[in-house]
């Protein structure tokens, strides 16, 4: 029998998260450092899991803890954790028509928009000094 589960890990292979989603369960990729992960061993800051909670659950979970889980700082993590195929707590920021890279763009999310070069506009004159 297969039980589905909700786990919460710091990286998954695509092939662990299709199997554990076919069990009906869920994996979420959350960002860990090694001291946060020694607060939790500790008692002394929330796990993650409050990610699976409501928003009132969240906030009663969080407020018995001193110390947050701290949220990535390089590019190549925020990325990572931005990315729904890697189900990334912070799939959520990524928009409508956006990829989850800050550098690049998604190809085409600019057509309709052109450059215009040439005029100025009158403001562009009127502020001449001389």
């Amino acid at each position: 029998m297969q039980t589905p589960v909700q786990i919460i890990v710091s990286r998954a292979s695509a092939a662990a998260v299709s199997a554990i989603e076919s069990a009906g369960g869920k994996v979420l990729t959350r960002y860990y450092t090694k001291p946060s992960i020694r607060r939790i061993l500790r008692g002394v800051s929330e796990p993650g899991d409050t990610l699976f909670a409501t928003e009132e659950e969240a906030q009663a979970i969080e407020s018995e803890y001193p110390y947050r889980l701290p949220d990535p700082s390089s590019r190549k993590d925020i990325e990572y954790y931005r990315d729904p195929a890697h189900r990334g707590y912070l799939a959520h920021t990524v928009g409508k028509n956006e990829g989850p890279s800050l550098f690049f763009k998604v190809p085409g999310a600019n057509r309709g928009r052109r450059n215009f070069k040439g005029k100025k506009g009158a403001a562009a004159g009127e502020n001449r000094l001389w």
